[in-house]
């Protein structure tokens, strides 16, 4: 007899890969694409991974970003798997680079996540409770992040050759994370939209590297390499004069320009680092 309270899967074709944990105490149950396809750049596309799903009642399933994909710009969109839904699941992955994306058969490309719910009927009142935060909306609680008067300037986790960069000038993204200088997380930067560094801090970065022997040694290398129609080392590549390796604007050792990126982090929760004084710690 079916087990009714647990989980239950069942595959549709019968190479597709059953749901895999990362490791005992994970949250997410890893899931397997079944397929090749590309995923255009700035589109979505749905994923197949050939399975039905079915999660204990009381429960529902919601299907999330794997964080190694969400450094790479491959977000995961409308994941919800209700109690009572026996049909195909599959994954909306959304690319949001300026190159297309490849996806294999057997990747793991989102994980399934088992949440309980509060499902309570609702309840019609003539006014609600009085609170301390009353009306304040979006925004007033923050996060933990220390405002300044500036303009959202840099974010190093992603660059690519184009010198764009992941900025948190979104409307999808919390307005607090529109203020400031800050560094995005993992978990926000799937969804961050794309601007261009400005113009004055990749001159501080051009002027560093003039007294980095290591860094011009290595610019010049790729300079004699591009002369002569070879290819780079592996991961590596050159725009306008600037270094860029695993599509991130690699930085000159010079300790104000470091200063300046491990003062632009703040020290939220969901910041993903040690936060600033940590930082500042460590680099100094």
């Amino acid at each position: 007899m079916e087990n009714e309270t647990g989980m239950r899967v069942q595959r549709l074709f019968e190479d597709a890969q059953i749901p895999t944990k990362g490791s005992k105490l994970a949250a997410g149950h890893d899931l397997h694409s079944s397929e090749d396809i590309i995923i255009l750049a700035t589109n979505p596309a749905l994923v197949k991974i050939d399975l039905a799903i079915a999660v204990p009642e009381g429960t529902y399933g919601r299907i999330a970003p794997r964080s190694g994909l969400a450094t790479k710009g491959i977000s995961v969109d409308a994941g919800v798997i209700d109690a009572d839904y026996r049909g195909e699941v599959k994954a909306l992955l959304v690319n949001h680079n300026s190159m297309d994306y490849e996806v294999r058969k057997g990747d793991r490309i989102a994980q399934l996540i088992v949440e309980g719910l509060d499902d309570q009927d609702w309840m019609e009142v003539e006014e609600l409770d009085v609170t301390a935060r009353a009306e304040k909306g979006f925004g007033s609680t923050g996060l933990g992040v220390e405002l300044k008067e500036v303009q959202s300037t840099i974010c190093f986790l992603q660059a690519n050759g184009n010198h764009q960069f992941y900025d948190p000038f979104d409307i999808n993204q919390h307005p607090i994370l529109r203020k400031g200088q800050v560094l995005l997380s993992n978990m926000i930067i799937a969804k961050a939209s794309l601007r261009q560094f400005e113009q004055d801090f990749l001159s501080s970065v051009k002027e560093a590297a003039m007294e980095d022997e290591n860094w011009m040694r290595r610019k010049e290398e790729f300079d004699t390499l591009t002369k002569e129609e070879k290819e780079l080392p592996k991961q590596w590549s050159i725009s306008e004069g600037l270094l860029y390796y695993k599509d991130r604007l690699f930085i000159p050792d010079n300790e104000d320009l470091q200063t300046l990126i491990a003062k632009s982090c703040d020290d939220s929760k969901i910041a993903g680092h040690f936060g600033q004084e940590k930082t500042l710690e460590i680099i100094t």
